[in-house]
């Protein structure tokens, strides 16, 4: 008989629900091996809702433009890759964990929509301008690494309303 679980069976690199891909975590032993680039497919994945290629050093690219279109992610991780150019994420507003250290970002950071956000991660990008004025309304926001950023202008938002923040 076929069904969802047949068409997306769920292993231990990738997690399906409903024949759809939800969560894709790669990394440690497999990012050694991984090269080349993300695919343009990205952006079909429509239910992902965790993305982690956390170590894929040879991963050198920019990060397609299709990335935007996973309105469902929550929680994408890029740590440790060699990913370059601006970060499309800009329309991901379910974001609540963003850990991108290790790669050579730019642009601006694309945070002002992410209202749920509580894990922030940039340090050591090349990203430029102010830090969007939303931030000081991320009521969750627990951690944000920003240093490192020596394009980042202008004053840090207020943030002595968020109250869950511990490290910053």
């Amino acid at each position: 008989m076929l069904n969802a679980d047949n068409i997306c069976p769920s292993t231990p690199l990738y997690t399906c629900s409903g024949g759809n891909v939800v969560s894709i975590q790669l990394g440690s032993a497999a990012s050694t091996a991984m090269n080349g680039t993300i695919s343009t497919l990205i952006g079909r994945l429509t239910a992902l809702t965790s993305l982690s290629l956390d170590g894929f050093k040879n991963l050198t690219s920019t990060i397609p433009a299709g990335l935007n279109l996973l309105t469902n992610l929550a929680s994408l991780s890029f740590f440790g890759c060699s990913l370059n150019g601006p970060l499309p994420v800009d329309n991901l507003t379910k974001m609540t964990y963003l850990r991108l250290g290790g790669n050579n970002f730019s642009g601006t950071l694309p945070i002002a929509k992410m209202t749920d956000l509580s894990f922030l991660s940039s340090s050591g990008q090349s990203f430029t301008g102010t830090l969007p004025s939303t931030m000081s309304l991320m009521s969750k926001l627990v951690v944000v690494y920003l240093f490192g950023n020596q394009g980042l202008t202008g004053t840090v938002p207020d943030l002595s309303l968020l109250s869950n923040l511990v490290d910053l």
